[in-house]
């Protein structure tokens, strides 16, 4: 079984640290990971671009909600 684990951010670089901790605690780490970002201004893609195995979508925040993306 592969698992992908697919995390849609906004400026959540201060909550990276949490979201690893998280990804590090499963008992099955994930194949791949996928984080949609909405324009963050922080942080968060130069964080999360340090994981393995990861791909990263930028989508204009004029074009992005938490619900479409889900």
């Amino acid at each position: 079984m592969k698992i992908t684990l697919i995390i849609p951010t906004y400026n959540a670089g201060s909550l990276w640290p949490n979201v690893l901790d998280a990804i590090k605690q499963q008992t099955i780490y994930p194949d791949k990971l996928i984080v949609i970002d909405s324009g963050s201004k922080d942080e968060t893609v130069p964080l999360a671009s340090d994981l393995k195995n990861i791909s990263i979508f930028n989508i204009d925040s004029k074009d992005f909600n938490h619900g479409g993306t889900r």
